[in-house]
């Protein structure tokens, strides 16, 4: 007998557009309250269904989102490092 899922399809489109937005699966996960394992097979049974071209957006949307993080923690460090060195003069 096929187990029923007690969870609706878009409690689950909800939470994997939210992975694919660049959330880590373990913070999703926590905050709806299920377990990363299920999460998790939940993203991999969407991206079997993803296109070619809508898989590739969803990486390039990953990897600019990390280039972005990056790129503010630098500019935090820099601000940072301007603030120490103007006490300095």
């Amino acid at each position: 007998m096929a187990r029923k899922n007690k969870y609706s399809e878009e409690f689950i489109k909800t939470a994997v557009s939210r992975v694919n937005a660049g959330i880590a699966q373990v913070q999703v996960a926590n905050e709806l309250g299920i377990k990363p394992q299920t999460l998790s097979r939940w993203c991999i049974a969407a991206k079997k269904g993803m296109s070619l071209e809508e898989k590739n957006e969803s990486d390039e949307i990953r990897r600019l989102k990390k280039e972005l993080e990056k790129a503010k923690a630098e500019n935090e460090f820099l601000k940072k490092a301007a603030a120490f060195f103007a006490k300095s003069l």
